[in-house]
């Protein structure tokens, strides 16, 4: 229910659900992050991502891709950067789409 009124774009509605559920899982994390990040709310976005306590490549991949969706490349290297630092490592399409995203950035 997260993912599909966030994909609406009804935000409000997405977070009443998330924050009325005793546990939210890095699906649910991912889900919430996602639609922030898709609908302009980079801030929320991040702020949802700082809670989770444990990060896995699921997380991070919602928080990378959100700052490419909103075309702010240095905070996505950076956090590509914390991520590896994290110890996660990335999956092959995710340095396929920062590869991309340093060459919009270069050009």
């Amino acid at each position: 229910m997260v993912e599909g009124h966030a994909r609406d774009g009804q935000m409000k509605a997405a977070e009443d659900i998330f924050e009325a559920m005793p546990q939210q899982n890095f699906f649910v994390y991912s889900s919430i992050i996602s639609g922030y990040f898709k609908n302009g709310h980079v801030e929320e976005g991040k702020a949802i991502f700082d809670r989770i306590t444990v990060q896995n490549l699921v997380n991070w991949n919602s928080l990378i891709s959100g700052y490419c969706y909103n075309a702010l490349c240095e905070e996505a290297l950076d956090a590509f950067a914390k991520m590896q630092a994290d110890g996660s490592h990335p999956i092959r399409s995710r340095l396929q789409v920062l590869y991309q995203l340093v060459l919009n950035w270069v050009h």
